[in-house]
Order: structure tokens, then C-alpha cells, then sequence
């Protein structure tokens, strides 16, 4: 089975119509799933927090090599019920998450990387990953610099995704869904699908 087998169940329309993303009655929690079914050996997560998401796909997929990076650091538009502690207890509070990560990854065969996004990204070859999935800083600059240092680093016919497409009326910092739509418009994407079974939705591609 190939991705584009997987997907491509609608035909190319135009980057930046208004029937793009493409539904898919699909929630994330099938992801890992259908990544391990498409023989994917390599990937990485970007924003791991306390690491479940990276362990769902170890547990569909044991011999995975999954990057999973994060710089566990607050910064200025994390927003959170936790976004009113004092900034030691900030601190504090994302050293508990990463010693959690740690604690549930390491002993997966994860690779944990506490560094930016964009700096992980330059020691990972270009066209070396199955997938990347992106769920870090969710501002619309970040979120633009996510996408244009790991897009490259998958493979033709793998899986460009990420989390959090929705608009969030009382996160104003949130803008996932602005800056996917303008990535897939700027790079003549199409089709790319959202995962619409979930509440908050994940959105993907296949890398051509």
C-alpha cells in the first residue's frame, strides 16, 4: 500500500480552494496505525510534551526510529492554564515534563532531542524521514519555520502532518490553520486532507 493509495481519494484541485483540506473520516489516534501499515521505519514528532503521542506510535510500530524534539522551554505565546506560574515555577513545570518524556521514550528506543525545532532540524538529512508530525509552537511564524525545516526532510510518497488545525476563538496565538493554508498554498499543495474525526484535527499531506 502506498500513501497516495491511502489519501488521494478525491482529485487534484487547485492549491487553495476552498475544498481543500480534504475530510477524512479519521481522528489521530489512527496515525500511528496506518504509518506502521505503510512500512514506514523513520520519523519524527516535533513538540513531544510528555511524550504520549511519540509512545501511541512506538507501541503501533516497536522498531520505529522516531525523532522526537522539543526544547521543553516556556516562551512568550505558550498558552496555558499553567501560563499565569511565576517563570521559576515555569521552569519547573517544563522539567517535569521532560523528565516524563524521558521516562516514557527512552525506554521506547526514542531519540529525544531537547533543542529548537529549527536547529534539530539541520543535523536530519533532507528526504531521510517516512514522516514528520508537528506540534510545537503554534504561532504563525513558528509554525511557518516548522514546515519549511522538516517538509524537506521526508521522503517522496511520505506523510507531512501536524495537529491543532481549528481556530481557538479564546487562544489567540494559536494560528495553525492560517499558516498551513498559506504553506500549501505558497508550495502548490494539493490534495492535503484533514483528520476531521477529532475535535481538534490533525492535517496532512503526501510528499510528492
Amino acid at each position: 500500500m502506498t500513501a497516495a493509495a491511502l489519501f488521494e481519494r478525491a482529485p487534484r484541485v487547485k492549491p487553495g480552494s476552498k475544498k481543500l483540506p480534504i475530510k477524512l473520516a479519521l481522528g489521530r489516534a489512527a496515525l500511528p496505525t496506518i504509518c506502521r501499515d505503510l512500512g514506514y521505519r523513520r520519523g519524527a514528532e516535533i513538540g513531544v510534551w510528555r511524550g504520549a503521542y511519540s509512545a501511541a506510535f512506538m507501541a503501533a510500530n516497536p522498531r520505529l526510529e522516531l525523532l522526537c524534539v522539543d526544547p521543553w522551554l516556556s516562551y512568550p505565546a505558550w498558552q496555558d492554564t499553567k501560563n499565569s506560574l511565576q517563570p521559576d515555577k515555569q521552569e519547573a513545570f517544563m522539567a517535569a515534563a521532560y523528565a516524563q518524556a524521558r521516562a516514557r521514550l527512552a525506554p521506547l528506543g526514542c531519540r529525544i532531542v531537547r533543542q529548537f525545532s529549527v536547529d534539530a532540524a539541520r543535523d536530519v538529512p533532507d528526504r531521510s524521514l517516512d514522516f514528520v508530525y508537528i506540534d510545537g509552537n503554534h504561532v504563525a511564524a513558528a509554525v511557518r519555520e516548522d514546515l519549511e525545516a522538516w517538509a524537506p526532510k521526508v521522503r517522496r510518497g511520505g506523510l507531512v502532518a501536524g495537529h491543532d488545525f481549528r481556530v481557538f476563538k479564546h487562544k489567540p496565538t494559536i494560528h495553525v490553520v492560517e499558516a498551513v493554508r498559506a504553506y500549501t498554498v505558497d508550495h502548490g499543495i494539493s490534495p492535503w486532507y484533514s483528520l476531521a474525526a477529532d475535535r481538534t484535527p490533525s492535517w496532512l499531506w503526501v510528499v510528492r
